[in-house]
């Protein structure tokens, strides 16, 4: 193993004087490649929040998707709607049934009052 009293890293910068340098590593030998390493093999986890996020929007787009299927069966069956006018309510009512702002919203009631 080398002295590492008196070594320069790639990357660092050197102010004074010069220096004769023996290259010892390259690539990801290298300690700016062994961080890249252990940065490329950590595991990339969702927290609480964000699965219990996730479940309840598969959960809501779900119960949309039955919803906007029963209006269409109503209004095709019991309305006698045309069908290009009850596929664009039908398509209308899931569009806006579906929330964009989610996350925005949770982070809002979650956010402690002052």
């Amino acid at each position: 193993m080398l002295n590492k009293k008196n070594i320069v890293f790639s990357g660092s910068l050197v102010n004074h004087r010069t220096g004769k340098y023996i290259v010892c590593a390259i690539g990801m030998q290298t300690e700016i490649g062994k961080i890249a390493s252990l940065l490329d093999n950590t595991k990339n986890r969702k927290p609480p929040l964000q699965k219990n996020l996730d479940t309840l929007s598969g959960q809501l787009s779900l119960l949309i998707l039955i919803i906007c299927f029963l209006v269409l069966i109503l209004q095709l069956f019991v309305a006698r709607e045309n069908i290009l006018n009850a596929l664009m309510m039908t398509v209308a009512l899931a569009v806006a049934a579906i929330p964009e702002a989610l996350s925005s919203i949770v982070t809002i009631i979650l956010s402690p009052s002052t």
